[in-house]
C-alpha cells in the first residue's frame, strides 16, 4: 500500500465525495431523487435499496417486528421473508393464498383468511407485529389491499406489501384500460371465473418493491411508506 498511500484516487475517496450523497442517511441528490419518486409514486415516503426487493423485505420486517413475536405471513412470499424472519427472530404464522385449482397457482391473501389468522393469534396468545402479503403475486394477481390494510388497522398492526412485480401498476391509465377491457368484453352475460377476478382487482397502494402500510389514525409519525429498489 505505500506506493498508493499518496495517490490521488485514495485522498478523493470517491463513495463519501462531495456532491455524490450517501445512501443510508441522503442530505442532498439522493434525498433530492427520493423525494421526487415519492411523488411519483403517490407515497408519503420513498428509500431507495440495493439487493432488490429482498433487501427491502429483510428492512420492513426488522424495523416493524421484535424478537419474539410473531408475523402473518402469506405461503406464497419470496425467499426473504423467511430469510427475515431468522434475522429478526420472529415467529411466522402461515396465511393461505386462495387457491386457483384451474391455473394449478395460488393467488392473493383473502381479508377472511387475514381475520383467521389474527384470530389464531389470539387464541395462541401471540403478539403480532406485522403482517406480510405479495401483491401483485407473481402471476399477476393484485391483492384486496384496501381491505387487509383495514383489518390490519384495526388490529394496530402494520401491513408490509411486498410489490416487486407491481412497480408499474401506480402509472397504468385506468380510464383508458377499462375502455379497452369493455371493447373486448364479449357480448353473452358470460359471468367472469376466479381468474378474471383475480386480474381485475385494484389496490390502493402504489409503488415499487416494499410498502409500509401502518395504520394513519394511531399518530402522526404513521406515514404511507415505500422503498423503491433499482
Amino acid at each position: 500500500m505505500r506506493p498508493y498511500r499518496n495517490s490521488r484516487y485514495l485522498k478523493t475517496k470517491h463513495q463519501t465525495a462531495s456532491g455524490l450523497d450517501y445512501l443510508s442517511s441522503p442530505t442532498g441528490v439522493i434525498a433530492e431523487a427520493q423525494q421526487a419518486a415519492a411523488a411519483a409514486f403517490g407515497a408519503d415516503h420513498t428509500w431507495f435499496l440495493v439487493n432488490g426487493c429482498s433487501g427491502g423485505i429483510h428492512a420492513a420486517v426488522m424495523a416493524t417486528v421484535k424478537p419474539g413475536q410473531t408475523i402473518l405471513l402469506a405461503r406464497n412470499c419470496h425467499l426473504s421473508a423467511f430469510s427475515a424472519c431468522v434475522a429478526t427472530g420472529c415467529r411466522p404464522l402461515w396465511l393461505k393464498p386462495e387457491e386457483d385449482r384451474v391455473h394449478g397457482v395460488a393467488h392473493c391473501v383473502m381479508p377472511e383468511e387475514l381475520t383467521a389468522g389474527f384470530q389464531e393469534a389470539k387464541a395462541q396468545g401471540l403478539s403480532v407485529g406485522a403482517v406480510l402479503v405479495v401483491s401483485p403475486t407473481y402471476y399477476g394477481a393484485v391483492a384486496r389491499i384496501s381491505e387487509l390494510a383495514a383489518i390490519c388497522h384495526a388490529e394496530d398492526v402494520p401491513l408490509l406489501v411486498d410489490e416487486a412485480h407491481g412497480g408499474h401498476l401506480d402509472f397504468i391509465n385506468t380510464v383508458h384500460y377499462q375502455q379497452q377491457q369493455q371493447h373486448e368484453q364479449p357480448s353473452s352475460d358470460h359471468a367472469p371465473d376466479s381468474a378474471d377476478n383475480h386480474s381485475s382487482r385494484s389496490s390502493s397502494s402504489s409503488g415499487t418493491e416494499v410498502a409500509v402500510i401502518p395504520d394513519r389514525s394511531s399518530d402522526e409519525s404513521s406515514n404511507y411508506t415505500e422503498s423503491a429498489g433499482p
